[in-house]
């Protein structure tokens, strides 16, 4: 159960960063098959957005370099 709320956590953030990407309401935004996609026409139309493609995007938004996170656990 803590794996399947998990994983619904991280597609709920891979879900807000496609929106962020192309500037529409999380709500219009689904995964399935490993992407995101428009829900719907209405959405817009774009192309499908995979893991890889939002974290290539994540330093700009928030999501920090896993080498300076890792620096970080180093000094401590």
């Amino acid at each position: 159960m803590v794996v399947t709320q998990s994983a619904e956590k991280v597609i709920t953030t891979l879900r807000e960063r496609a929106a962020k990407i192309w500037e529409i309401d999380p709500e219009a935004v689904k995964w399935e098959n490993g992407a995101a996609h428009p829900a719907s026409p209405n959405a817009g139309q774009f192309e499908p957005l995979t893991l890889a493609d939002t974290r290539g995007k994540g330093a700009a938004d928030g999501w920090p370099d896993r080498r300076r996170r890792a620096a970080q656990y180093r000094r401590r």
